[in-house]
């Protein structure tokens, strides 16, 4: 429980700093920028649980910066 914790952790900061980094257009750059940061810190989660945890904070994100409107999420 406490690596599944751990690695929310890293994967909220890897899609953070991937939003800041690179553009609305550059989707596939974001996701290698938050999976290299991933590797960085040692993370070895098979790649299906990575992506989801990915794809879930990402939605988080755009809920907390737009709101529910699905109109404003690029």
């Amino acid at each position: 429980a406490e690596d599944l914790k751990k690695l929310k952790e890293y994967v909220d900061i890897a899609v953070r700093a991937a939003e800041q980094l690179y553009d609305a257009s550059e989707g596939e750059a974001k996701k290698a920028y938050a999976l290299q940061f991933l590797a960085s810190k040692g993370i070895k989660f098979d790649s299906d649980t990575v992506d989801k945890m990915i794809e879930a904070a990402v939605l988080t994100l755009h809920h907390e910066l737009y709101g529910s409107n699905p109109d404003l999420i690029v």
